[in-house]
C-alpha cells in the first residue's frame, strides 16, 4: 500500500607565440564573429550588443571573501536585477534565472553557484573573459528567452610555469599553469572550502542547545582542468573539464531530525579549431554536461528524498567565412537531454514507499543556424541571423504522455549606425523560444528548483524583444550607454505546488500558463583610466505577469519586479602597493502577497489575501569594501593580502517575510493574532585572504 506524508522544513542560513597568420585566424576571426572591440577600453560592443569583461575588468570589482567572482562582476551591469542576499540568480530584463543560459567554454552550466550564491562555480584564476548578450544575439546562441552568458578560459599559452595559491578563512585554491611541450600546455585549478573546521563549529557552539542547530556541516569543492594542444599551424585541440559539488547537512538539537542537501555539476568538452585558406575556419565541439540536486530529510523512522537531475550530450559545428565587408557563420548542433524533474523516494521503518514518483524525460534537439555580419559602409553595420530548431520529446517508457515534436524559427536582427567616431546608435530585435525550463517551487519552504522539458502538455515559452541604444566613448577614458527595451513573453509557466504520488508523470500536469511583458531603461557611465576608475549603472524596469488562474486573471508584478536599481563601483590605486575597491548596491524590494484579514467559520480559520504580489519588502542596499596590499616578493613569488568586508554597515536586508500566529481557538472568544516577521541572512562579514603567485 502507498503511504503519504508531508514534510515542512525551513532552512535559515546565517549568516603561446604562433605565426602571425595564425594569430589572425584564431583571434581576429573569433572576435569578428562574436565581439568586435572598437577600442581597447570599450566594454559595450555597439555591433553585437554584447558586454564583455576581461580578466583585468573582473579584478577591479571588490574582492568579496577573497574572490573576484566573474558572475558578481556581471551583476554590476545595468539590466541585471539583484535577487537579494542568498539568491545569486541572474534576473535579466524581467526574466527568471532559468531563462538565461550560462556557458563555460561553450558548454551549458545548469547551476552556476556554490554556497547559496556567495561563490560561483567559475574559479577566477582560470577565467579569461565573460560576456553577456541581452538582446538580438548571434544565431549560434539560442533556446533561452533572456540572455546568454559566455565564460571563456584563459587559453593563452604560458612561457613558463605559473603557480597561484589563495588561502582564506572560508576556502583556499591552488593552481598550476605550465607548458607540457612546445605545442601543449595545461591549466589545473583546485578550490576547496573548509568551513566544517572553521565556521560551523563556532556557529554550533554559539547556538542555544534545544533551540537551534546541534550540528551544521557545509563545504564545497571544484576542479578545473584545461589542456590545449597545437596539432600544427592551422589546427588545435582543447580539452575542458569541470567537476564541483556542494554538501550541506543539518542536525536539529535533541531530535532525530536530519536534513542533507547535495548538488553539483560535471562538465567535459573537446573542441577542435581548424583554419583553412581564404579565411575559412571550422570549430567542432563534443561535450557532456550534467547537474544533480538531492534533498533528503530524516524524521525518526521516516526518510524522504527529492532528486532533480539533468544531463545533456551535445555535438556542434560552426563554419566561418570572412570577406572584406562581412563575416558569415553557419552551423549545426545536436543535443540529447535526459531529465529527472522532481523524483521522490521514501521509506518508513526501512520499507520502501510504493507510491514514489519516478519520471525520466528524454528529448532530442537539432539546431541549424546562419548568421551574417555585414558592413555596408563606415556608418552602417548589420547582423542578421536565423536559427531553426526541432525539439523532439521522447517521453518516458511508463509515461501516459505521448511523444511530441516542436519546430520553430528564431530570427535576430541588429543594426548599428555610426554618428561620429565616438557616438553610435544600435537597434535590435529578436524572437526566441525555450523548451527547457527551470521551475521554482515557490509554495514550499524547501530550496528546490527543478528542470523540466516541454512535452505534449507543455509548449515552449516564447519572447519577442526590441531594444534601442546609444553608446559613446571619450578619449579612451570614459564610456557610456543608454539602452531602452521592451519584451513580450508567452507560454510562461507557474508551478501549482500540488503534487500527487499516484501517477508518476502528474507533475507535468501541475502548471498554470500565462504571459508577461517587461520594459525599461539601462544607463551605464564608466571611467576606465586614471588612479580612480569605476562605474555607475542605473536600471529602471518593470516586469509584469498575467495568468488566468492567478489573481483572478488580472495582471500582477513578477516576484523580482524591482523598478529601480543603482550600482556604483569604484577602484582607487592609492600607491603601487595599495588599492581600494568599493561596491554599493541599492534596489527596490521584491514583491509578495499580503495577508488582509483572518476569519473563523465553523471552527475553520479562513485567511483573506490581497492582490497577488501587490506589496514589497523593504528596499535592498549594501556596501562592500576591499583593500589589496602587494607585499614584498618572496624570492620569485609575488605576494599580496586581500582584506574585504561584506555589508559594511551591517544592514539587515530582507530575504523574505513570514507570518507568526498566536491566539486561542477554543473558548467563548476565540481569536488569532498574526505578526509579520522578516528573515535576513547576510550580516557584516570580514575576510582576509593571502595570495601567492609565480
Amino acid at each position: 500500500m502507498s503511504r503519504y506524508f508531508i514534510i515542512y522544513v525551513t532552512i535559515i542560513l546565517f549568516s603561446c607565440n604562433i605565426a602571425h597568420a595564425q594569430v589572425v585566424l584564431s583571434d581576429t576571426v573569433k572576435s569578428l564573429e562574436e565581439i568586435i572591440i572598437i577600442k581597447e577600453k570599450q566594454t559595450k560592443d555597439s555591433r553585437s550588443g554584447a558586454v564583455k569583461l576581461s580578466h583585468s575588468d573582473i579584478l577591479l570589482i571588490p574582492s568579496l571573501l577573497g574572490s573576484n567572482d566573474p558572475l558578481k562582476a556581471l551583476q554590476t551591469l545595468p539590466g541585471i536585477i539583484n535577487g537579494g542576499d542568498g539568491n545569486a540568480g541572474l534576473y535579466v530584463r524581467g526574466s527568471d534565472p532559468g531563462q538565461t543560459q550560462i556557458l563555460y567554454n561553450g558548454i551549458p552550466v545548469y547551476n552556476p553557484n556554490h554556497l547559496f550564491g556567495l561563490y560561483s562555480v567559475f574559479n577566477p584564476n582560470s577565467i579569461g573573459s565573460i560576456s553577456i548578450y541581452k538582446s538580438a544575439p548571434p544565431a549560434w546562441y539560442g533556446d533561452r528567452l533572456a540572455a546568454f552568458v559566455d565564460v571563456e578560459s584563459n587559453w593563452k599559452r604560458p612561457d613558463s610555469v605559473r603557480l597561484n595559491l589563495d588561502i582564506g578563512l572560508l576556502a583556499s585554491s591552488i593552481g598550476l599553469k605550465t607548458p607540457v611541450s612546445k605545442k601543449t600546455f595545461a591549466d589545473l585549478q583546485i578550490r576547496k572550502s573548509y568551513m566544517n573546521y572553521t565556521v560551523w563549529p563556532i556557529v554550533s557552539s554559539m547556538t542555544k542547545k534545544g533551540r537551534s542547530y546541534d550540528k551544521i556541516r557545509y563545504d564545497f569543492y571544484d576542479l578545473n582542468i584545461g589542456i590545449k594542444h597545437q596539432l600544427n599551424d592551422n589546427n588545435s585541440l582543447s580539452l575542458s573539464l569541470y567537476n564541483g559539488e556542494d554538501r550541506f547537512h543539518l542536525a536539529i538539537s535533541d531530535s532525530s531530525n536530519h536534513h542533507a542537501m547535495q548538488w553539483g555539476n560535471l562538465l567535459a568538452g573537446l573542441q577542435w579549431n581548424g583554419y583553412f585558406k581564404n579565411q575559412v575556419s571550422l570549430v567542432s565541439k563534443l561535450y557532456y554536461t550534467g547537474y544533480k540536486f538531492s534533498f533528503g530529510v530524516t524524521l525518526g523512522d521516516i526518510y524522504a528524498r527529492i532528486i532533480n537531475r539533468i544531463q545533456t550530450t551535445g555535438f556542434e559545428n560552426k563554419l566561418t567565412k570572412q570577406w572584406k565587408d562581412h563575416v558569415l557563420n553557419a552551423g549545426i548542433s545536436f543535443k540529447y537531454h535526459t531529465i529527472s524533474p522532481y523524483n521522490t523516494t521514501s521509506d518508513i521503518n526501512g520499507e520502501p514507499n510504493t507510491g514514489d514518483n519516478i519520471l525520466t524525460q528524454h528529448a532530442f534537439e537539432t539546431n541549424f543556424f546562419i548568421n551574417d555580419g555585414i558592413t555596408f559602409s563606415r556608418k552602417w553595420f548589420t547582423n542578421i541571423g536565423i536559427r531553426y530548431t526541432q525539439f523532439n520529446y521522447k517521453g518516458d517508457r511508463d509515461s501516459t504522455i505521448n511523444r511530441k515534436a516542436y519546430r520553430w524559427i528564431a530570427p535576430s536582427l541588429s543594426l548599428r549606425y555610426t554618428i561620429t567616431n565616438e557616438l553610435f546608435l544600435r537597434l535590435g530585435a529578436n524572437i526566441s523560444y525555450q523548451p527547457l525550463h527551470l521551475i521554482p517551487v515557490s509554495t514550499n519552504a524547501l530550496p528546490i528548483d527543478f528542470w523540466i522539458a516541454d512535452n505534449e502538455l507543455m509548449k515552449p515559452s516564447t519572447a519577442k524583444q526590441f531594444s534601442l541604444g546609444i553608446y559613446t566613448q571619450h578619449k579612451k577614458s570614459y564610456e557610456a550607454y543608454l539602452d531602452l527595451f521592451y519584451k513580450r513573453m508567452d507560454h510562461l509557466m507557474e508551478y501549482t505546488g500540488y503534487f500527487s504520488q499516484e501517477q508518476h508523470d502528474d507533475i507535468t500536469r501541475q502548471f498554470y500558463y500565462g504571459k508577461g511583458n517587461s520594459y525599461g531603461a539601462e544607463i551605464l557611465l564608466k571611467k576606465t583610466s586614471g588612479k580612480l576608475t569605476g562605474s555607475i549603472s542605473y536600471t529602471f524596469s518593470r516586469s509584469l505577469r498575467q495568468f488566468a488562474m492567478i489573481n483572478d486573471g488580472k495582471q500582477f508584478p513578477f516576484k523580482y519586479d524591482r523598478p529601480n536599481q543603482l550600482v556604483i563601483t569604484a577602484h582607487y590605486t592609492l600607491t603601487e602597493k595599495v588599492s581600494l575597491s568599493a561596491l554599493f548596491t541599492f534596489c527596490d524590494g521584491s514583491t509578495y502577497t499580503p495577508e488582509m484579514a483572518r476569519y473563523m467559520i465553523r471552527d475553520n480559520v479562513i485567511t483573506e489575501y490581497g492582490d497577488y504580489n501587490s506589496n514589497r519588502i523593504a528596499a535592498y542596499h549594501r556596501l562592500d569594501l576591499s583593500l589589496v596590499y602587494k607585499m614584498k616578493p618572496l624570492g620569485k613569488f609575488k605576494q599580496e593580502m586581500n582584506f574585504s568586508v561584506i555589508n559594511v554597515y551591517n544592514h539587515k536586508n530582507v530575504l523574505y517575510n513570514y507570518y507568526k500566529y498566536s491566539g486561542e481557538l477554543s473558548g467563548s472568544h476565540p481569536y488569532i493574532k498574526s505578526e509579520m516577521r522578516d528573515i535576513s541572512v547576510l550580516p557584516i562579514i570580514p575576510s582576509v585572504v593571502y595570495k601567492l603567485s609565480l
